[in-house]
């Protein structure tokens, strides 16, 4: 009989017959409120619970529910009881499982909100992943009806009481439904592997009802095995033969994953991601044809979502508008109230529908911590620390622009992050696949990057974190500290309040030939000093490291090669290098090289404004603009343009021209990476729609006029030329045009239109 006395070891190691139950006090906390208390309220909800609630079904299901109720009093699981002993009537239902076999299931919703909370941290995925290693064997064990093994106290069974046709029962085995039932069925598992592996070499692990065993050697586990199988049975458990995986395998299914110990990923199984994909298609058709649906039916979605996390860590980023719709409905109706679905939600489940088809595998590798980036943010600007190989630091810094002020404290500590992670590109793209460790003293910007998950308006920002780690294929974990402790880049942050100057090339350079005198900048010289790209050789052995920079002016070839080696020169745009020493941080101050006169300097100042138009050829360098030129440079080679041909592009143009075609590429590169489309399924795209689709996307998120037109007509020539198509004088391009000045009217005389 399943039922009968669970036999668990004790401490000293024995095995003695023990019930497991819960305490009567867990159960009738009402009950001794109202004896106590003389609580009227209390008394009332008990007795509310004293009606009886029969069985609502079909024939159909009332005739598997009377099969499965004569299994279960055969199996002793349930007893008869009379009507005046019981002290809580509940519900009980069937829920089909995937073999499909039903199991019974205790409505216990009202009755858990009266048991006191118990705290117990069962396994999860997690814990696999820390317990096992590569390359080795696995096998894996399950219970059939598990919770069904322990006894419930015999103070507590007039409180799990049903009827059925009639006749009253009540469970003598812990049911499903009882919000305690896994943690009693862990303690009493838990107290038998105890024993196990005291005398095992094997790793153990029991999550649920399922149990993973884990060693190197493949004899050895079988033979395990097979022994906990038997002594699982000496103790009355009964296992599930059907679901178990005996043999040692280095791929094994487990909770519903595929664990694959070969190459340390986790995926889901095929059969799980085609059950999946059907119904989100299915829910997509009853959205469509805005059909009534169940508040549980879509928080059961939401539900099977979310277990998708471990393989899709930015689950959460796509449920807002899910949530969103089952909050707002749960306002009105209870869990079981009708609902209409928005269509907006239509578009995270196509984004679902499409992540889950990839099936990309998950990483189960712990790898170590190789770089610490620290951030902060300050009302006018925000400040970033790069360390690694715990010697060198790199320093970043800049002012937030007029749409940036303007954001919350919150927001400003993400967009640090962000900006931190995309200045220090060429620093992460040598050390891909490593973990970086990002500080901040923002808790909700630790917390949101640390979780993949944030608020509505704070969800872009996120989006932005995770596919800039994706893209440069790094691993993120994040960790707060004081504010105190962040006091490094809480200055560097600080240094957009201190005035910018500029000076004028002529008139220094006047000045540094009649003194011979060769200048030195400040290392913390800000943005506005109009730096162009710094070019350094960084030897780590060596703290003689040369630095060359210059203001609005290229530095000579001959110069370059013979203070810098020019073959070894590494462009870090604009990064102020530290090397720091045990004793203290030794700054490194850039030496400013004048260019020497090379005959033509008459010329040059005759054409002074123009060279500074011009920039003397120099493209537009900044975390957006870079963006912008990787994604032309990109696009063209796929065109088949060389290097060479890329740069005779840029020659002859304005300087500022070329910075607003940089910014407009970087927004649509930000579109392409919302909506996951790689360059070579945009070229098989239509341009047109292209264009449309990112002005859109950039008009949610600024209603500016001017901005718009200002996008469109950079995106629509760099668009013509990528597609070989004249662009700016199609029937979609004209009616942009007019689109956000209509959508945009300050003053409406007519509200109606």
């Amino acid at each position: 009989m399943r039922a009968k006395r669970s036999i668990v070891p004790d401490r000293a190691g024995t095995f003695q017959p023990r019930e497991i139950g819960d305490d009567t006090s867990l159960w009738n906390r009402g009950e001794e409120r109202a004896d106590v208390d003389g609580s009227s309220r209390d008394q009332q909800r008990l007795e509310e619970n004293k009606m009886i609630i029969p069985f609502r079904g079909t024939q159909e299901e009332k005739k598997a529910y009377q099969e499965k109720l004569k299994e279960e009093l055969e199996e002793g699981i349930i007893i008869p009881i009379q009507q005046d002993q019981v002290k809580w009537w509940n519900h009980t239902f069937l829920k089909k499982k995937p073999n499909g076999t039903q199991r019974k299931i205790l409505d216990a919703s009202k009755l858990n909100k009266e048991i006191e909370k118990l705290y117990f941290k069962m396994h999860g995925l997690e814990d696999v992943q820390y317990l096992a290693n590569q390359m080795e064997q696995s096998t894996s064990l399950d219970l059939k009806s598990a919770f069904h093994h322990i006894t419930v106290s015999p103070n507590s069974i007039s409180y799990l009481a049903f009827n059925f046709n009639n006749n009253n029962y009540a469970y003598k085995a812990m049911p499903f439904g009882i919000k305690h039932s896994p943690i009693f069925f862990a303690e009493a598992i838990e107290s038998i592997f105890r024993q196990i592996k005291i005398h095992s070499e094997i790793k153990i692990m029991n999550c649920y009802n399922g149990i993973l065993l884990i060693h190197q050697d493949r004899q050895i586990l079988k033979t395990q095995t097979i022994e906990i199988m038997k002594t699982l049975e000496q103790f009355e458990w009964t296992i599930s033969q059907d679901k178990c995986e005996t043999e040692p395998k280095l791929i094994i299914t487990f909770l519903g994953w595929i664990w694959n110990l070969k190459e340390m990923n986790i995926k889901m199984s095929e059969e799980r991601k085609s059950k999946m994909i059907q119904a989100l298609n299915d829910w997509c058709n009853t959205i469509y044809k805005s059909m009534n649906v169940k508040i549980r039916q879509l928080a059961a979605l939401i539900g099977r979502l979310n277990f998708l996390r471990p393989q899709i860590k930015e689950a959460s980023l796509y449920l807002i508008e899910l949530d969103k719709a089952k909050t707002l409905a749960l306002k009105t109706e209870s869990l079981d109230g009708i609902m209409i679905v928005n269509k907006v939600i239509i578009k995270e489940l196509k984004w679902w529908i499409r992540r889950i088809g990839d099936n990309q595998p998950e990483s189960l590798i712990n790898k170590t911590i190789t770089c610490t980036l620290t951030t902060d943010a300050y009302p006018q600007g925000w400040g970033a620390t790069l360390i690694y190989e715990n010697q060198i630091e790199l320093i970043q810094h800049d002012c937030w622009n007029k749409k940036e002020v303007e954001m919350t404290s919150n927001a400003k500590e993400i967009k640090a992050i962000y900006y931190g992670l995309l200045r220090f590109e060429q620093v992460f793209k040598k050390m891909q696949d490593q973990v970086i460790l990002i500080r901040s003293d923002n808790t909700t910007a630790v917390y949101d990057i640390g979780k993949w998950k944030a608020k509505e308006f704070l969800i872009e920002r996120i989006k932005q974190v995770f596919y800039l780690m994706k893209r440069l294929k790094l691993q993120i974990t994040t960790i707060h500290i004081p504010g105190k402790l962040n006091s490094t880049t809480d200055s560097i942050s600080r240094l957009c309040r201190s005035g910018d100057y500029t000076l004028k090339d002529r008139i220094i350079q006047t000045i540094c030939k009649t003194w011979n005198y060769m200048l030195e900048i400040d290392i913390f010289a800000t943005q506005y000093n109009k730096l162009i790209n710094n070019y350094a050789t960084v030897d780590l052995n060596d703290l003689g490291t040369y630095f060359h920079n210059a203001i609005k002016q290229t530095i000579m070839k001959n110069e370059v090669g013979q203070s810098t080696g020019n073959s070894n020169s590494t462009d870090l745009a604009g990064t102020i290098v530290v090397l720091q020493t045990k004793e203290f941080i030794h700054q490194i101050h850039f030496p400013w090289i004048s260019r020497q006169d090379s005959g033509d300097g008459i010329e040059n100042e005759r054409q002074g404004s123009k060279t500074s138009s011009r920039q003397c050829g120099r493209l537009p360098s900044g975390p957006v603009a870079d963006v912008g030129r990787d994604l032309l440079k990109r696009y063209l080679k796929v065109r088949g343009f060389s290097e060479d041909g890329v740069n005779l592009l840029f020659k002859g143009q304005r300087f500022n021209t070329v910075k607003r075609d940089f910014y407009s590429l970087a927004l649509l590169q930000d579109w392409l990476d919302i909506e996951r489309i790689t360059i070579e399924e945009m070229m098989k795209k239509d341009a047109e729609v292209i264009l449309i689709e990112v002005i859109a996307f950039h008009t949610r998120q600024n209603n500016s006029v001017a901005s718009a037109k200002s996008h469109k007509a950079c995106l629509t020539i760099k668009q013509s030329l990528i597609y070989k198509k004249n662009l700016a004088s199609s029937t979609s391009s004209k009616q942009i045009n007019k689109a956000p000045a209509n959508s945009s009217i300050p003053h409406r005389r007519y509200q109606n239109i």
